[in-house]
């Protein structure tokens, strides 16, 4: 006979199922902002249905605490659930910021070639949260320590695009080179989110 889950157990297991939800819509904008879609309506509505899913996450959170009186281990992966559908949720707003950055040069044929390295690193430290978030908790912490160092590769070459940006902007006023900076801003915000997911499923163990 199998284990019987706690009250609590099924509580939690349906904000997980909420979190996967969000997950998804999380790697559907990647897809897009990957394949340089930059219709800003497209990542609004996805912006708004993350939000819905974020508070319910977070109205769920609260009732779990309030009902079951969690165990320090029980409580801890709650703000973890917590915490990370908060970063998700910048992250569909981050995306949208980027489209519409982009949306507005990119009939005049801009290169944006900072904003497409960046994104490429973002986004795949981005999939690389999602994979472990989902893996969680039967995930190795070694593997996770090892992705762990992967991420701050990722990381560490956004910021870089950033620096890059910030010098190319600064040398002279151009509507292109101010979209590009603006755009690689925003993804250096949606990498950051995206480490600290890592990191706090990583301080769970």
């Amino acid at each position: 006979m199998g284990d019987i889950m706690r009250p609590i157990d099924i509580a939690m297991e349906s904000i997980k199922k909420k979190l996967s939800e969000l997950s998804d819509i999380v790697a559907e904008i990647s897809i897009n902002l990957v394949n340089k879609n930059w219709e800003p309506d497209y990542y609004r509505f996805k912006a708004e249905e993350a939000l819905k899913l974020r508070d319910e996450i977070r109205k769920m959170t609260t009732e779990v605490i309030a009902r079951f009186q969690p165990t320090a281990s029980d409580l801890s992966n709650l703000m973890l659930f917590y915490e990370t559908s908060y970063g998700l949720y910048r992250f569909s707003r981050y995306a949208l910021d980027v489209a519409r950055s982009i949306s507005i040069v990119s009939p005049q044929g801009c290169s944006l070639e900072n904003s497409w390295r960046a994104i490429q690193s973002a986004i795949t430290l981005v999939k690389l949260s999602i994979r472990i978030l989902s893996a969680y908790p039967t995930i190795e912490s070694t593997s996770l320590a090892d992705a762990l160092s992967y991420a701050e590769s990722l990381e560490k070459d956004v910021d870089d695009t950033l620096s890059t940006s910030l010098k190319k902007a600064s040398t002279v006023a151009d509507p292109c080179l101010t979209s590009d900076l603006l755009s690689v801003v925003f993804l250096e915000r949606i990498a950051d989110h995206s480490i600290y997911i890592i990191r706090s499923i990583l301080s769970n163990y």
